[in-house]
């Protein structure tokens, strides 16, 4: 019997307290680990399998010695939109292409309109790869195709068409820019919104004057997608509205704000950001302490304790 055989009886007795130190034992499993797991995972309750995920997810995010992409693969494939989200949550930096055929097949109209958003969302990091040229043309081929179906499919879901155009927005074609126009046009305002994302993804100045303008709108949810988006367009003309902003009724406008002025990381974006470490609402306090470290990084990523000399 195998070792991890022995661990894989303990996690499916969910009369077991879950131990989460020991599920280091599904990091980085082999070819028959992944059979064996799998095997495993179908007969495991419910919410205990939600709890697995959930700690998986949260582990991975924190120790990047851990990798667990293997283990959520097979989650993949569950029959919970719960367990199924979250795995998807936990690829969120996964580059393995081998992955996009998982989440192509997920974009298939027999599954949930909120698997289907995020499975559209998940193929966003690898349009990323993709116009940096570390894609295949065939692969890169594939997920324009799948992409642009939907997007062209009006009688698609909203929430997928969204995120299919948020997720193709990084390719640099005169049609993807002729998509993001089409649905910052659309009336309706989620629409809006996701083209102000898409905006930001796309990399290119000349959405500028729109993101500025939204930065002014009077709805909430518009100027943190406005936010979002510059910070993404690393644009420095945005610093004094996005210092405005960081004092804006809204806190999640807020955080939107102080969190692109980090990915900016203008002289004035750092010294407003020194301004929020001893906020007294904690949310605030905590974005600030991230997008300082962010800037940080981007200043000098050698200062980081984490990386090996």
């Amino acid at each position: 019997m195998l070792p991890i055989e022995t661990y894989l009886n303990e996690l499916k007795n969910s009369n077991l307290q879950l131990n989460l130190s020991k599920l280091s034992n599904l990091s980085a499993l082999s070819s028959e680990e992944i059979t064996l797991f799998k095997k495993a995972w179908s007969s495991i309750e419910l919410d205990r399998k939600r709890q697995i995920v959930g700690q998986l997810v949260e582990i991975g995010a924190n120790n990047y010695q851990l990798e667990f992409d293997e283990a959520l693969r097979v989650i993949l494939d569950d029959d919970d939109t719960k367990i199924r989200l979250k795995a998807i949550e936990g690829l969120a930096n996964c580059e393995d292409v081998s992955f996009i055929r998982h989440f192509i097949a997920l974009l298939d109209v027999k599954y949930d309109i909120p698997t289907r958003a995020a499975a559209a969302a998940a193929l966003g990091q690898f349009v990323i790869l993709a116009e940096l040229g570390k894609l295949s043309p065939s692969h890169s081929s594939q997920i324009q195709d799948e992409l642009k179906k939907i997007i062209r499919n009006k009688a698609e879901e909203s929430e997928v068409r969204r995120r299919a155009i948020e997720a193709v927005a990084p390719f640099s074609q005169e049609m993807v820019k002729q998509t993001i126009r089409r649905a910052y046009d659309n009336p309706d305002p989620d629409f809006k919104r996701s083209a102000l994302l898409a905006m930001g993804r796309n990399c290119d100045p000349v959405w500028l004057p729109f993101l500025l303008k939204e930065l002014r709108s009077p709805d909430p949810e518009t100027r943190s997608a406005a936010a979002i988006a510059c910070g993404e367009l690393c644009a420095p003309e945005a610093v004094p509205q996005l210092r405005k902003l960081t004092r804006d009724a809204d806190i999640h406008v807020q955080i939107s704000a102080i969190t692109s002025l980090g990915q900016i990381g203008s002289v004035d974006a750092k010294n407003e950001l020194l301004k929020f470490l001893n906020n007294p609402h904690e949310m605030i306090c905590q974005a600030a302490e991230l997008a300082i470290e962010e800037l940080g990084f981007a200043e000098d990523p050698l200062t980081f304790d984490d990386i090996d000399d």
